[in-house]
């Protein structure tokens, strides 16, 4: 049943090996996600990985690799990043990553578990919603128009900073 579950995940789960420090088991969702079978990374480094990066992320996701190395003696092992990976087709998927170091009871690292999510829509959404804000922002101060708004629900109110010196106040006074 666990095998089920993996294999139907919309994240791409995996287990590194510590000791040899390869794949294990990375979860077929990878294909439809990157567009490359789970035998491209099984018994691979996860350096495998690192070829499809960006550019732009590669020392954040290398820095991030060595502190797992480097804490692997301590008692912090759980661990989060994102980053960009690209597709056969060469498109970039923005990915969050979470693992977690598992170790014996002697406290030797054993595994490292875990799971990529495809977050590209929702950055996507994030990158519109800022964009959209900012032409707001820009339209707002273009027209020269003072901008209130009270939201009864959260008890809170804003006053656009032109909206202050129509009153005749400076920004927080009221």
């Amino acid at each position: 049943q666990l095998r089920i579950i993996l294999e139907n995940s919309k994240d791409i789960i995996y287990s590194i090996n510590y000791s040899s420090g390869t794949f294990e088991y990375i979860s077929p969702v990878i294909r439809e996600i990157l567009g490359l079978p789970d035998s491209v990374f099984l018994h691979q480094s996860p350096d495998t990985l690192f070829g499809l990066m960006h550019p732009d992320d590669i020392r954040q996701v290398g820095k991030y690799w060595q502190d797992i190395i480097d804490l692997e003696r301590k008692d912090i092992f759980l661990f989060e990043i994102g980053y960009r990976l690209k597709d056969k087709d060469g498109n970039y998927h923005w990915m969050s990553e979470n693992n977690k170091l598992l170790k014996d009871e002697t406290g030797r690292p054993l595994y490292l578990v875990g799971s990529i999510r495809d977050i590209t829509d929702l950055k996507k959404s994030d990158i519109a919603l800022r964009n959209s804000e900012e032409r707001l922002a820009l339209a707002i101060e273009a027209t020269d128009q003072g901008l209130w708004d009270i939201d009864l629900k959260k008890n809170t109110r804003y006053f656009s900073p032109r909206c202050f010196s129509m009153l005749g106040y400076k920004p927080g006074e009221i």
